[in-house]
């Protein structure tokens, strides 16, 4: 499964950390101003652009081929707390199942399933909302409920959906958040609850 990937990446007002919690982006540095409000809302907004592509060129025992497309908003709002809104787009042309688009590559990353759905081609949206709890010297504590919703075609269009929230802590010399994550399964009503450490940079 050797593949080569390239793509293209536009941020505007979007720190490195944009997810479960750009929301954890902060830097030791900038943390007496981080404490602070700020004067007007911050409106950010990413987008990318990426193809994966293996073969015998690669070493690797199948042709794959996908195409991925991505797009994201993201809120902050004068008390620094942040809504993030994401939709992304998948389609592997010629690719094995393993290879295939899955179910939670389309989702926002902010549940945690047991399962997942693969597809040749699929589209998901999410939708995140962070409120901090606390924000002092020592440390950010947060809540983050999401939403977040995927359909994938394979001979057919099938969804997996869930919903659920997050409450995660960071402390400021520390570089990873930790916490707990709880997500229902809208698609099968099966529920889990994890322990969460780190987040995507």
């Amino acid at each position: 499964y050797s593949t080569v990937a390239f793509g293209l990446n536009y941020k505007k007002n979007i720190r490195s950390g944009a997810n479960m919690g750009a929301l954890f982006g902060y830097g030791l540095t900038d943390k007496e101003e981080s404490l602070k409000d700020l004067p007007i809302p911050i409106y950010g907004f990413s987008a990318q652009i990426s193809y994966e592509n293996g073969g015998d060129w690669t070493g690797a025992d199948f042709d794959i081929s996908k195409l991925s497309a991505s797009a994201q908003s993201l809120t902050e709002l004068r008390n620094r707390h942040l809504l993030a809104l994401q939709i992304r787009g998948e389609s592997a042309f010629n690719s094995p199942f393993a290879a295939q688009v899955r179910a939670q590559d389309l989702l926002g990353g902010q549940g945690r399933y047991s399962r997942t759905l693969f597809g040749r081609y699929g589209a998901g949206a999410s939708a995140s909302f962070t409120y901090y709890l606390l924000r002092n010297n020592i440390g950010l504590l947060s809540l983050q409920p999401f939403y977040e919703l995927a359909y994938l075609y394979d001979g057919g269009y099938r969804h997996q959906s869930g919903t659920g929230a997050s409450i995660s802590y960071k402390f400021w010399r520390f570089p990873f958040p930790f916490g707990l994550n709880y997500t229902y399964n809208l698609s099968d009503s099966s529920s889990q609850v994890s322990f969460v450490f780190g987040a995507k940079f």
